[in-house]
């Protein structure tokens, strides 16, 4: 059963989250919304400390009105301490936004659940070695090219 925040516990969030959210980030090695993240490879999402990610996790738009904050907000649900976090919040006319990002996150959340890598800018299998290297190089190399002035190459997923 989804988890319902009462108006104080919406209020308090709001009051700690009063920017908007305004997109979906990409690392070379996590998803990141707010100040949560889904990792790309494996089983753990984190804000700021990582967790585990047990079946079960679903992130959810909520549309609400609560004094004079209207919006929809995006919550991330867990069977693990914490149970919900709130990750923050779109005025009502990006509700569409929201809820492309939730539906996006939760199709990852599945995939890190049946044990996939992410199949966007993943490149390699988390368990052959080799990806923890090609992180700190794309990051190495995408910041001498941001130092350029060049924009950040980036390859292509695998067939």
């Amino acid at each position: 059963m989804p988890i319902v925040l009462s108006d104080d516990e919406l209020l308090m969030e709001l009051d700690f989250n009063r920017k908007p959210l305004d997109e979906i980030k990409e690392t070379a090695h996590e998803w990141v919304l707010g100040t949560w993240s889904l990792s790309k490879a494996h089983r753990l999402w984190r804000v700021g400390v990582g967790h585990d990610l047990l079946a079960g996790a679903v992130l959810r738009a909520f549309a609400f009105e609560v004094y004079v904050w209207k919006g929809v907000g995006v919550l991330f649900e867990s069977s693990d301490q914490p149970p919900w976090i709130f990750l923050g919040w779109v005025r009502p006319e990006r509700a569409k936004d929201a809820e492309s990002w939730v539906a996006f996150l939760n199709s990852e959340i599945e995939g890190r659940l049946a044990g996939q890598p992410a199949g966007v800018n993943w490149t390699h299998d988390p368990r052959d070695g080799s990806a923890a290297q090609d992180i700190e190089d794309e990051i190495a190399r995408e910041k001498f090219e941001k130092s350029l002035g060049v924009k950040p190459y980036k390859p292509k997923p695998r067939s």
